[in-house]
């Protein structure tokens, strides 16, 4: 992931990101067009406040079992003043799941333990 800040505005302040994936074809896969659903989430203490949708289409090349591509540059605003130098937000990025991919994740997949130190 790589972005940047820009003033836009004495309230508002502009992140611009744009991301690289490494893909893999699978064993199912097939040659052709991909699209991937990814998200960038706006996280202000523990709260979602804001989260923009985007999807990523490319052309993944026959002859390749992994491919790396970078999206597009996005620009996704956050309501705080430029010079504000402890704000407590962050942004979280992922992928776009649909609900049977959720549901098919919650049955099949290792649940993690997390253990205090």
């Amino acid at each position: 992931m790589q972005g940047d800040c820009l003033a836009a505005g004495r309230k508002d302040l502009q992140t611009r990101i744009a991301l690289r994936f490494v893909v893999s074809r699978g064993m199912a896969a097939h040659d052709g067009t991909v699209t991937l659903p990814w998200f960038i989430a706006v996280v202000h203490g523990d709260k979602i406040v804001n989260k923009h949708v985007f999807h990523h289409t490319f052309q993944f090349p026959a002859n390749l079992s992994s491919y790396t591509t970078d999206t597009h540059v996005v620009t996704v605003d956050l309501p705080i003043p430029p010079k504000n130098t402890e704000s407590d937000y962050r942004f979280e990025v992922g992928f776009q799941l649909t609900k049977d991919q959720l549901d098919y994740n919650e049955t099949h997949l290792k649940k993690v333990d997390y253990q205090a130190y």
